[in-house]
């Protein structure tokens, strides 16, 4: 899907070790990483910047992109269970969860 897309990915990770279960960091990587791209912008070439760091005693993992973006209404949503914000995709909307370290 990267390749297929011509895709850009930049880390900055500043932490070299990160404790957390190896199948469920899997599915984040993934499902942050092929959302960026199924929502790409259509008149440009997909970048992710993925960066880690140690933020008031937390550790904080972040992904970036430059996709279709969302309006401030529908982020005040975004952690909704099964929330859609796009319908030209499939896909059942996003599940998150938080863990502090």
């Amino acid at each position: 899907m990267i390749e297929q897309n011509n895709a850009i990915i930049e880390t900055d990770f500043q932490l070299s070790k990160l404790h957390y279960a190896k199948i469920n960091l899997r599915s984040i990587f993934y499902n942050m990483l092929s959302n960026a791209i199924k929502y790409r912008h259509p008149k440009r070439q997909p970048v992710i910047h993925i960066k880690s760091r140690k933020l008031d005693g937390y550790i904080c993992l972040s992904f970036q992109d430059n996709g279709l973006g969302m309006s401030d209404n529908q982020v005040k949503k975004l952690f909704s269970m099964f929330r859609r914000f796009h319908t030209h995709v499939e896909g059942t909307g996003m599940v998150c969860t938080w863990s502090n370290v």
